[in-house]
């Protein structure tokens, strides 16, 4: 699906998903990047207040994920790497914006060797839950 008419198709269906519960609906692929705590990933160093918070307010872990146009708690699965559920926000020059939304999600790790050694890889998602 072209990214235009999958933003579309969003936009349309995630008030009705929201009011009926999601089966398993495939979001195709996306690109995947990785993201930890540190100054280099999110500019902020540990003396600052909000080091290691998500955007949402929640202390970073596994299993959270950035997405800049998807809502807070939407689960979703990424084939080969689990389930995740969207916590953060990223740079809209690379995660978009509601009105320009791009593919891509960021998947939170512990450290940044780690985020380094994953890099970028292209994955199928799968969207299971909207709040």
């Amino acid at each position: 699906m072209h990214l235009r008419s999958f933003c579309f198709y969003l936009r349309e269906c995630l008030p009705d998903i929201r009011r009926n519960g999601v089966g398993e609906k495939d979001l195709g692929v996306f690109t995947i990047t990785f993201y930890d705590n540190c100054k280099a990933c999110c500019e902020k160093d540990k003396s600052h207040p909000a080091y290691g918070m998500t955007t949402s307010g929640k202390r970073a872990r596994r299993g959270y994920a950035a997405c800049n146009w998807l809502p807070f708690d939407t689960v979703l699965k990424i084939e080969g790497l689990g389930v995740y559920t969207i916590k953060d926000r990223g740079a809209k020059a690379f995660f978009g914006t509601h009105k320009k939304p791009t593919k891509r999600i960021d998947v939170w790790v512990s450290s940044h060797h780690e985020a380094r050694r994953l890099g970028m890889q292209k994955r199928r998602v799968v969207l299971l839950a909207v709040p």
